[in-house]
């Protein structure tokens, strides 16, 4: 699967790119998060790491099942998600996405990031918890393995 799906921080969870994402894998990271909102009794908060290899971005049809998922699940998202924040090293992935946004804005508060330490630091701060550390955070995903 081209994301490595990470709940071991609830109530953060955290989607990382790590190969080539096309409708199916979309569809399916897509259905982890919506498993982990539905199964909970509090808010959670997403993270969406574009990861750092290179290529592999969503094809069209992959951006179009994404945008049907949020489509479909505005209410589950207004209920159970508090945010999600994308991290993105490109800023040309980051203006495409933010000019989606601005045509079809996401039924939760959202936030794109240079960094994944920045976009973890801002879900951190929306949830209010004082337990969670970005900087470990960001640290074990590092020692995941990206496959």
């Amino acid at each position: 699967m081209p994301y490595l799906t990470i709940d071991a921080h609830l109530p953060l969870l955290v989607a990382r790119r790590v190969g080539t994402a096309d409708a199916p894998s979309v569809s399916g990271m897509l259905r982890w998060v919506g498993e982990h909102l539905q199964a909970t009794d509090r808010r959670l908060v997403f993270v969406y790491d574009a990861g750092e290899t290179p290529g592999g971005l969503p094809d069209a049809p992959a951006r179009r099942a994404g945008g049907e998922w949020l489509g479909r699940h505005q209410t589950l998202l207004r209920e159970k998600c508090a945010g999600i924040d994308f991290a993105f090293a490109s800023p040309v992935s980051r203006g495409a996405l933010t000019a989606v946004f601005w045509i079809a804005q996401p039924s939760v508060p959202w936030a794109m990031h240079s960094s994944l330490l920045l976009a973890v630091e801002s879900a951190i701060a929306r949830l209010g918890e004082t337990t969670l550390h970005a900087d470990d955070i960001v640290r074990d995903l590092g020692r995941r393995p990206s496959r």
